[in-house]
C-alpha cells in the first residue's frame, strides 16, 4: 500500500514552486511537470490542495488531466463499483479522435499546442470527477482544512495580479465566496467544529468577503445564496427542497432562462442601467433592474449569437476550427466576440458540435446531481458539507452564467469535490453513518 502524503508539506512545495512554473524555461517546466503527475498517481486526497495551487499558475496543466485519465483506466474497477464506468467509457471513446484533432492542429495547421488543446478544455475537465471517486478513501479533516488554506493562498496572490508580470489570475479563489455563505449559516445554526483553525478561517472569510463584494457580480452573489440555502436546508432536514435546488430541475430552469433571454433579446431595453454598479445599488428595485440589464444587455446578445451560429452551421461533430461568436446588436451592427459563450451548455455545443456537445452536457449535469446525493446522509462532517455545498453552488450558478467551472484551473477543485461527495455517499448509503 502506498504511504499517505502530507497535504501541508505539499501545499508549501506547490506555493514555493509558483515562480518556477510561471518564469521557468520550457525545459524546467517540462521536468517539473513530473511532480504534479506524481501527486496524481499517489491516488491520495492529500494531493488536492497542492494541485489546486499548481493548476492555477501552470500553463501545461492538461498533463494533470491526462494523468487522471490513465489513473482511472488503471482503477477502472473502482469506477465500476461506483456505477460511473459507463460515463467514463462514453467519454474515453472520443479521446483518440480528440487527440488526432489536437495533433493535426499542432503539426499540420501549425497552431500553438496550448491553443490546440484549449478547444477541449471542458471535455478534459470532466475527468476530475473520476479523480474524486478514486481518492475518497484518503479524504479527511486535515485535507479539508488544507484545501481551504490553498484557496486563501490563491486569493491573496490575486491581489498582486496586474502588478507582477505574467502572473495568472487564480479563478479558484471564487470558491471562497459560496464557501463564506455556507460557513456563515453553518456557524449560525450551531455546527460544532473540533479544530481551532476554523476561527481563523472565519476571520479570513469575513475579510475576503468584505473586500471583494463591494462591487461583485451576480454569479458570485447567486453562488453564495445557493450555497447558503443548501446548508441551511440540510440542517433542517429539507432534503426534498435540496433535490430541487441541486437536481435536474435547476438545470432545466437555468436553460429555460437562457432560452427566454434569447427569445426576448430584441424586445426589451435595459441599457439605461449599464452604468449602475453593484456598489451604487440602494434599493431592491435597482438590484432587479441591474439583474435584467445583465441578463438582456450583457449575456443575451452573446447567447443569441452562439445559438444563431449553432442553428446556421448545423455542426454535428467537432469543428476543426471554432469560429468567433458573431453578436448582432439591436442596431443590426455585427460584432466579433473572441471569447466564450458565457453559458456552459452553449459552449459545449459550440466547441464540440451538436452531438458531442449535448452528450458532454448531459454527463456534466449527471455528475453534479450525483454529487448532491450526499445530503441523503445524516451527520455529515461539518467542513465537508460546507465545501460540497460551495462546490455545488458554484457549479450550478457558474454553468448558467459562464464556463469557468470547467476551466482546467478550476475543475480540479469543484469536480473533484463532487466526485468525493458521490463516492462518500456510496460508501455510507446503506449504514447512514457519520461521514
Amino acid at each position: 500500500m502506498l504511504k499517505n502524503i502530507n497535504p501541508i508539506v505539499h501545499l508549501i512545495i506547490a506555493v514555493l514552486s509558483i515562480p518556477l512554473v510561471i518564469y521557468g524555461s520550457a525545459y524546467i517546466k517540462l521536468v517539473f511537470l513530473f511532480y504534479p503527475i506524481w501527486l496524481i498517481f499517489k491516488k491520495d486526497a492529500a494531493a488536492i490542495p497542492a494541485l489546486i495551487v499548481l493548476v492555477s499558475f501552470m500553463s501545461n496543466s492538461y498533463a494533470i488531466y491526462f494523468s487522471i485519465i490513465i489513473l482511472a483506466i488503471i482503477n477502472f474497477k473502482t469506477l465500476k463499483e461506483n456505477k460511473v464506468s459507463l460515463f467514463f467509457i462514453i467519454l474515453i471513446v472520443f479521446l483518440p479522435y480528440i487527440i488526432y484533432l489536437i495533433i493535426n492542429k499542432i503539426y499540420v495547421k501549425d497552431e500553438v499546442a496550448g491553443l490546440a488543446i484549449n478547444q477541449f478544455q471542458l471535455y478534459f475537465s470532466l475527468f476530475a470527477f473520476f479523480y474524486g471517486i478514486l481518492v475518497v478513501e484518503t479524504m479527511n479533516k486535515k485535507v479539508l482544512f488544507t484545501i481551504v488554506w490553498a484557496l486563501f493562498i490563491c486569493f491573496f496572490i490575486n491581489f498582486f495580479y496586474g502588478y507582477i508580470p505574467n502572473l495568472p489570475y487564480a479563478r479558484n479563489s471564487f470558491f471562497l465566496f459560496p464557501f463564506a455563505g455556507a460557513l456563515i449559516i453553518s456557524v449560525i445554526n450551531g455546527f460544532r467544529f473540533d479544530n481551532y483553525l476554523i476561527y481563523t478561517i472565519i476571520g479570513l472569510v469575513v475579510i475576503a468577503f468584505g473586500v471583494l463584494t463591494l462591487d461583485t457580480t451576480f454569479t458570485i452573489l447567486l453562488s453564495i445564496l445557493l450555497s447558503f440555502s443548501i446548508c441551511s436546508l440540510y440542517l433542517r432536514n429539507k432534503n426534498l427542497i435540496i433535490k430541487v435546488l441541486t437536481g435536474y430541475f435547476i438545470f432545466i430552469f437555468s436553460i429555460s432562462i437562457v432560452a427566454y433571454a434569447i427569445s426576448e433579446y430584441n424586445g426589451v431595453d435595459y441599457s439605461e442601467y449599464k452604468t449602475l454598479k453593484m456598489s451604487d445599488i440602494k434599493t431592491v428595485e435597482e438590484l432587479f433592474n441591474r439583474f435584467k440589464m445583465k441578463l438582456f444587455e450583457d449575456r443575451a446578445p452573446i447567447w443569441n449569437g452562439v445559438f444563431e451560429s449553432i442553428i446556421r452551421d448545423k455542426q454535428l461533430l467537432i469543428p476543426e476550427k471554432v469560429k468567433e461568436i458573431e453578436i448582432v446588436t439591436k442596431s443590426d451592427t455585427i460584432l466579433d466576440f473572441d471569447f466564450h459563450s458565457h453559458n456552459l451548455y452553449l459552449e459545449f455545443v459550440r466547441l464540440n458540435g451538436i452531438i458531442l456537445g449535448i452528450c458532454f452536457s448531459l454527463i456534466f449535469t449527471i455528475f453534479v446531481v450525483f454529487g448532491n446525493r450526499i445530503y441523503q446522509l445524516k451527520n455529515i462532517d461539518s467542513l465537508f458539507i460546507i465545501i460540497v455545498s460551495s462546490s455545488i453552488g458554484t457549479t450550478v450558478i457558474g454553468s448558467f452564467s459562464g464556463v469557468f467551472v470547467l476551466f482546467s484551473n478550476f475543475a480540479i477543485l469543484n469536480m473533484t469535490i463532487l466526485g468525493v461527495s458521490y463516492a462518500t455517499y456510496n460508501i455510507h448509503k446503506n449504514d447512514k453513518l457519520t461521514v
